[in-house]
């Protein structure tokens, strides 16, 4: 079974697809860009821009991750989970 893996942190976006088969894990692509979401970020806030520039990263990760699998897991790490205006990204 196939799965696509992306990882919202406050500076980065990391993204995972890889194959589990037989409880074993073989990676088929890894990627990384900078999104930079939590620069500036001010009293929970994010800037338009930072949005902007994750939403892209973030649709561009999903579109390729489709050529492989539908079984996309993305998950957000302190900036995501702590942002008043996240939703914005969806």
């Amino acid at each position: 079974m196939k799965y696509a893996i992306i990882d919202v942190g406050t500076n980065n976006v990391l993204f995972l697809i890889a194959d589990l088969t037989d409880n074993e894990v073989t990676v088929l692509h890894r990627d990384a860009n900078i999104s930079a979401l939590g620069k500036k970020m001010k009293n929970g806030i994010l800037l338009p821009a930072a949005i902007k520039r994750t939403k892209v990263i973030l649709n561009d990760n999903i579109q390729y991750a489709r050529m492989f699998t539908n079984n996309i897991i993305v998950v957000g790490t302190s900036c995501s989970r702590e942002a008043k205006n996240i939703d914005q990204i969806s």
